[in-house]
Formats: structure tokens, sequence, C-alpha cells
């Protein structure tokens, strides 16, 4: 099963690595419920591991990648948390929750790793982190999640309405494009538009959905600072 496998790479980098200045840590002083259905089943946390990466820049900031292991009894039941540090005052700038799949993250490499996440998602000047969540993603595409670095707070925010299907960053004509389906009839197509300031114009869906067997639905939406400024819904025959 995918956490055993991880579980045995842990165990295999923890006799490799010095992982973090730490060891797996075991416990059984933690629970929590499940409720799954009628039946309530209680998981006991078994162990934990801790991962702590090399310090870092990134707008400006001195940091380091802290990733936490947690595994229960059941071995289909584990979490993980990737928090990005302040160096200074120890605050996490950034958390994202159970995104990483089978994916195996040691001190060595977790830098390397997430290196590749930071990029400009909305144009302003500043890195944003955009990372591919292995969980969230299946037949209907490679699912992004977006987190905008906020000037004021210093932190990254969650960012749900850049977030999406095989996502596409264009610099030069500063759009990002996000595409999802679900089957064969229906499929998504969202267009963000930014000014060269970092500020979003307009937002463009394009829904595409097959309505009957010989019926093909089309639905253009427009908005404008979160407003519907133009809908268009169009039905054609299927071809």
């Amino acid at each position: 099963m995918l956490l055993t496998a991880r579980l045995l790479a842990i165990s295999l980098i923890c006799a490799s690595f010095d992982i973090g200045g730490t060891s797996p840590k075991f416990s059984d002083s933690k629970s929590l419920s499940r409720k799954n259905g009628i039946q309530e089943e209680k998981l006991i946390q078994k162990d934990s591991l801790i991962i702590i990466g090399n310090l870092f820049t990134v707008n400006n900031i001195n940091c380091f990648w802290k990733l936490t292991e947690r595994f229960y009894n059941n071995e289909d039941i584990g979490e993980s948390t990737m928090e990005l540090v302040n160096s200074t005052n120890k605050k996490a700038i950034l958390k994202v929750k159970d995104i990483y799949g089978n994916d195996n993250y040691t001190d060595a490499n977790i830098n390397s790793k997430n290196a590749k996440n930071f990029r400009d998602a909305n144009f302003d000047g500043n890195l944003d982190y955009v990372v591919l969540n292995e969980f969230g993603s299946g037949q209907g595409g490679d699912f992004y999640e977006v987190y905008l670095f906020d000037k004021k707070t210093r932190t990254f925010i969650a960012n749900n309405e850049f977030a999406g299907g095989n996502i596409q960053l264009d610099s030069i004509q500063k759009t990002v494009k996000t595409y999802w389906k679900a089957g064969i009839g229906w499929n998504q197509e969202v267009l963000h538009q930014f000014s060269n300031n970092g500020k979003l114009k307009f937002t463009e869906t394009y829904i595409t959905e097959i309505i009957e067997e010989d019926s093909v639905r089309t639905t253009y939406k427009k908005e404008i600072n979160n407003k519907v400024v133009s809908l268009k819904v169009t039905t054609t025959a299927k071809e």
C-alpha cells in the first residue's frame, strides 16, 4: 500500500541520514476518532517524523522547510504537514497539508524539491507558491494549489480562485489558465487576466457539457471584481 511504501522508504532514509537532527518518535499518547458510516474508529498515533531543510531566502525572508509526518495504527491513515518557517521569529509563513503522495522528502532534498514551486502566479514581482496536489489529482487532471505572497503580512495565503487543474502561467501575456474535466461529458477552462502591476483585470470561464446524446451546451462567463458582466449560454448539435 502507498503508506506502507512511504514508511519503508522513510525507514531507509532514517538509516542513511540525520533527518533534521531527529529520529522517528513513537508515541501512543495522541489519538483521534474517525467516523466511517455507522462505525467510529479510534486512531492512535504510533510514530512521527520531522524533517528540517537548510536555510534559504525567498522574497527577502530567511526561512527553512519543516515537514512533519504522523502515522496511525491503521496503515492506510497518515498525515503530512509542510511548513515554511521564518528563521527570525520561528513562525510559519506557509502551511500545506496532505499533498505529497508517495514522494519521499529528506533533509537533503526538501529544498530542491520545493524550489520549482516558487513562481510569480499573479505577476506582481513576488514569488508565490504553486504546488501539485498529488492526492487531489486524478483522471480530471493534475490539480495545483496556489498560495499568494502577501506583502503586508509577509506570509503565503491560499487562493482558491487561482487554484485548478493543469495550471499554466504566462508571464508575457500575464494570464493564468486552468483546465479540468469530468469524464468525456464535461470540461472547464478558466482564464485570469492580470495587468502589469499584478492586479486581476477579469476572469473568463468556459464550460462545455454534453446534456443529451446529441446536444452540447457551452457556457461563457466573464467576471470583473467578482461580478458577472457577461454570460452567454448556447446549445448546439453534437458533432
